[in-house]
């Protein structure tokens, strides 16, 4: 359920960014918030909901999410449209949930 949630939102966000940007002009900017959250739903569908793990999870997804990590960073210089604005969080969540499966297959758990 929450899959079919987070692929709804996701059409959903690339209309309204699409809209966004043709009617103010701009790209990627601060105001388009978004495209954060889906990058932290995607992490937090692979979680259990606990305080820590929820807390490493969002700190992790900043962190890729901050530093662009490839290819992130390649889909944020390239590409400026509605598509360049979701994928490169989605990357960054992507990137997050690795780590997570890392220490899930080394630790039998996220923190």
């Amino acid at each position: 359920l929450v899959a079919v949630f987070f692929m709804f939102l996701l059409a959903l966000s690339l209309f309204a960014i699409k809209i966004y940007q043709k009617q103010v002009g701009k790209s990627d900017k601060s105001e388009i918030i978004i495209d954060e959250v889906l990058g932290q739903l995607l992490v937090l569908m692979f979680i259990e909901l606990e305080f820590l793990q929820f807390f490493c999870a969002f700190i992790l997804f900043r962190f890729f999410d901050i530093l662009k990590i490839f290819p992130a960073n390649i889909i944020d210089k390239k590409y400026s449209n509605h598509y360049g604005v979701i994928f490169d969080d989605i990357i960054a969540a992507i990137q997050a949930i690795i780590v997570i499966f890392i220490f899930k297959s080394n630790y039998g758990k996220f923190f």
